[in-house]
């Protein structure tokens, strides 16, 4: 079952994700749970690559657009809600709440686009941007196939 914050938008990406991670070792050499040195940080140039290749599979392109979602996260709602003002202006739907348990914000950013046009790498790159401003991070993308 997904989080509750996934709502309807179906996942695209979750494979593409897990191929990509390397596993850590349960345990460090001293005994402790091993603690990642820096955040992970998405890169939205090679998102957007590969959304267009499962978008353009499921019949997406650049004359049927879809419904594409970005998760934008901050450690306050302040910022949160930043990120979502500067998405609005850019004609995104926005969405601001809290995510539970780890006390974090997360903004939800979601409009039509063509994939396989240049608007399309622009949109992912954009989001990723905007979350990095506002003291955050882009955290992926997803796609509603309906």
């Amino acid at each position: 079952m997904f989080p509750s914050r996934l709502g309807a938008w179906t996942v695209l990406l979750a494979a593409f994700l897990l191929a990509g991670c390397q596993s850590a070792p349960t345990k460090n050499a001293n005994g402790s749970t091993p603690q990642p040195s820096a955040p992970v940080h998405l890169d939205p140039k090679a998102d957007a690559v590969e959304a267009t290749k499962q978008l353009t599979k499921a019949g997406f392109g650049p004359k049927k657009p879809a419904g594409i979602a970005f998760y934008l996260y901050f450690k306050d709602k302040s910022k949160a809600e930043n990120a979502a003002k500067d998405m609005k202006a850019d004609g995104y739907r926005t969405d601001v709440h809290q995510v539970d348990p780890t006390g974090e914000w997360t903004c939800t950013a979601s409009r039509q686009l063509a994939p396989g046009t240049p608007e399309f790498t622009a949109a992912f790159v954009h989001a990723a941007e905007v979350a990095i401003r506002n003291g955050g991070e882009y955290d992926g993308w997803e796609a509603a196939l309906d």
